[in-house]
This record gives structure tokens, C-alpha cells and sequence, in this order.
């Protein structure tokens, strides 16, 4: 990992409570790449690859459920209910309007 050469405008004490520090992109995109690999969720999701469009799987969309019935009496009967979800792609956007 290169070197963060300090400026003029650089903290030389670099910590975690540090902010607007503006790194160069190959050494942001390098942290984000460990942060992703290192990180327990993305271990465990399981990645879907998303077109534009957005697409449809099949999951699980009900669980079993249990009710309480006297020592004799007949046990419910239930099960998983499985349907289509659909996922559709959106973005998070905003304009600022600034001037001087």
C-alpha cells in the first residue's frame, strides 16, 4: 500500500476519528477491496448477479407455524410457502445546489 505523502492540508497523525482526508483512488479502492473481503456479511451472502432490469427468484416467502393444543388433541400441520420475489435495481441520488 503506497504511502499517504503529507501535505500542507494532510493530518500528520492519522487515526480512526480522522475525516476529509481525500486518498488517491488506487488507495481507496484497495481499502474498500480488504474491507469487502474481510467483511463477516459478505462471507456469508450469497451474491446474485443483478442486470439493469432487475430479475425474479424463488425463496422461501412463509415459515411453519406452531400452535398450542392439548396433549391429546391432533397436532396442525403446516409448512414453508415458497414464492417468486422480485428484486429491482435502484439508485440513490441526489443534486446540491450551490453557489457563491
Amino acid at each position: 500500500m503506497p504511502a499517504v505523502v503529507p501535505t500542507i492540508d494532510t493530518p500528520t497523525n492519522v487515526y480512526r476519528g480522522t475525516s476529509n482526508i481525500a486518498l488517491p483512488a488506487e488507495v481507496s479502492q484497495e481499502i474498500w477491496a480488504a474491507v469487502i473481503d474481510e467483511s463477516v456479511f459478505m462471507r456469508l451472502a450469497q451474491p446474485i448477479e443483478l442486470p439493469g432490469t432487475g430479475t425474479t427468484i424463488q425463496t422461501i416467502t412463509g415459515e411453519p407455524a406452531a400452535d398450542w393444543v392439548s396433549e391429546t388433541a391432533a397436532k396442525p400441520v403446516s409448512a414453508h410457502s415458497f414464492g417468486k420475489k422480485a428484486i429491482t435495481p435502484y439508485t440513490l441520488a441526489v443534486i446540491e445546489l450551490f453557489s457563491i
